[in-house]
C-alpha cells in the first residue's frame, strides 16, 4: 500500500501528477490543509480523486498555515498515527503545495527513507519528481513523472468545467477534415493577399451568424470586385456559398461561421493533429466554478486547448486586422488572464493572428510573459511552433 500526502494550495496540478505517476499499489490519500481558507480546493481535489476511483481519503487541518512549530507537531502526530495504523505502507509526501512553513515542517518529519517514508517535489518545469533527502547520504534517481492529465481534468482542477468541445471523438472532427482543402486555400490566400480576409469577414458578418438576437440571413447583397469574386467562386467550389453578380448566398450558418473566421481555429486544430499533440480540443465552452465548486453563471469559450505531458497551451485565434480601438488590449488581457487562471505559472499561451498586430498590441504581447505571437506569414509554419512547444514540455 502507498499513502500519498498532498499539501493543499491554489495549484492542484502537481499533487495529481505525483499521485498518479505511481499507481501500482493500493492507495490512500491525506489532504493537508493549513487552515480553512482553501477548503474548497481540498474538496475539489477530493471530488476529483473519487471520480478517478480513489475513495480512501482523509482531510487533515493543521489549524495554521504559517506557524512552523504547530505545523511540525501536527505532522509528527500524523506520522506516528500512520505508522501505527499502516505499519507496512510506503508513505509519499508531495511537498510541492502548501505554504513554505507547511512544506518545510512536513518534509522534516516525513523524510525518513529508512522507515519507508519519503518527501518529494514535483518539478513541472524539468518534468520530474525529485526525492527530497540529504544528497550526502544517498543519491536517488527522480521518481516517475507520467502524463496523467487530459483537457477536462486540467481545466476542472483550475475550476473550469467543460460543457462542450470539439475533439477527435465527435462528429465535428470529421466535418473539419472535410473542409481541409478550403482551409488550405484560405491559409494560402493569407500569404498572397491578406486583405481579402477582412472582406470575407465583412460579408460573412452580414448574415448575423454570430448573433443570438438576429435571424440568420444566408443571402447578402454585395459588390464583388474582380479579386473578391474570384475568391468567392473558389469557395463556391467547396460548397460553402453561391455567387451571383450582386449577392452571396452562404450554404448555412456553419459555412458563414467558417468563412467569417472559424477556419483559422480549424487550421490550428489540424496542425496540432499533424504534429501529434497528446490532447487537442477546439471551441471549448464551459462554466467557472464558484467558491462552493458549483457551476457559476460565468462562462468562457476557448478557441483551442492543447495538453502535452501535463502542460497546457491556450491558443486564441484572430482574423481581425486590429484597427478597432481597444481590440488589441482586450484580446491580450483576456488571454493573459485565461493563461494564469487555467494553468498557473507554468502555462503557456499563443496569439495566432492572420494580420500583424498594431504597434501598441505588439509591444503589450512582448511584455507579457508566457504569450507567444504567431502572426501573418509566420502562421504558415504553425506546425513548427507546435513541435517546439511539444519538445519543450516533453
Amino acid at each position: 500500500m502507498i499513502i500519498h500526502l498532498n499539501l493543499i494550495s491554489h495549484q492542484l496540478i502537481p499533487n495529481i501528477i505525483g499521485t498518479f505517476s505511481n499507481t501500482e499499489k493500493d492507495m490512500k490519500v491525506f489532504l493537508i490543509l493549513g487552515d480553512t481558507s482553501l477548503q474548497e480546493r481540498a474538496q475539489l481535489l477530493e471530488d476529483f480523486y473519487r471520480e478517478k476511483g480513489i475513495t480512501d481519503i482523509e482531510t487533515i487541518n493543521c489549524q495554521t498555515s504559517y506557524n512552523h512549530a504547530k505545523i511540525y507537531r501536527r505532522a509528527q502526530a500524523l506520522y506516528q498515527q500512520i505508522k501505527i495504523d499502516y505499519p507496512d505502507a510506503m508513505i509519499a509526501l508531495n511537498a510541492t503545495g502548501g505554504t513554505k512553513a507547511m512544506s518545510i515542517a512536513f518534509t522534516q518529519v516525513f523524510d525518513d527513507l529508512t522507515n519507508q517514508s519519503m518527501a518529494y517535489y514535483t518539478d513541472t518545469t524539468e518534468k520530474q519528481n525529485l526525492i527530497l533527502t540529504n544528497p550526502d547520504k544517498n543519491t536517488f534517481e527522480p521518481l516517475p513523472f507520467k502524463s496523467v492529465l487530459n483537457i477536462d481534468d486540467y481545466l476542472l482542477l483550475n475550476k473550469f468545467k467543460v460543457d462542450s468541445q470539439i475533439t477527435i471523438n465527435n462528429q465535428e472532427h470529421d466535418h473539419i477534415l472535410s473542409r481541409k482543402k478550403a482551409i488550405s486555400f484560405l491559409v494560402e490566400l493569407c500569404n498572397k493577399d491578406v486583405n481579402i480576409i477582412s472582406l470575407l469577414n465583412r460579408e460573412a458578418q452580414k448574415t448575423n451568424f454570430g448573433s443570438n438576437n438576429k435571424k440568420f440571413c444566408p443571402t447578402v447583397e454585395t459588390k464583388l470586385f474582380s479579386k473578391l469574386k474570384i475568391v468567392c467562386k473558389k469557395l463556391a467550389e467547396f460548397s460553402l456559398l453561391e455567387v451571383s453578380d450582386n449577392t452571396l448566398t452562404f450554404a448555412n450558418k456553419d459555412a458563414a461561421r467558417f468563412i467569417g473566421g472559424i477556419w483559422l481555429e480549424e487550421y490550428a486544430y489540424l496542425c496540432a493533429h499533424e504534429v501529434g499533440i497528446e490532447h487537442i480540443a477546439m471551441s471549448v465552452e464551459g462554466h467557472w466554478l464558484d467558491n462552493k465548486n458549483n457551476e457559476s453563471r460565468a462562462k468562457n469559450e476557448l478557441d483551442l486547448i492543447l495538453i502535452e505531458n501535463n502542460h497546457i497551451l491556450i491558443i486564441e485565434c484572430k482574423t481581425c486586422n486590429w484597427n478597432q480601438e481597444g481590440k488589441g488590449q482586450d484580446t491580450t488581457l483576456k488571454l493573459d488572464s485565461l493563461m494564469h487562471n487555467l494553468g498557473g505559472s507554468h502555462a503557456k499561451s499563443m496569439l495566432l493572428s492572420v494580420f500583424n498586430l498594431d504597434p501598441n498590441t505588439d509591444e503589450r504581447v512582448k511584455n507579457l510573459k508566457g504569450i507567444e505571437l504567431v502572426a501573418s506569414k509566420s502562421m504558415l509554419k504553425l506546425t513548427e511552433h507546435f513541435k517546439k512547444w511539444q519538445a519543450d514540455v516533453s
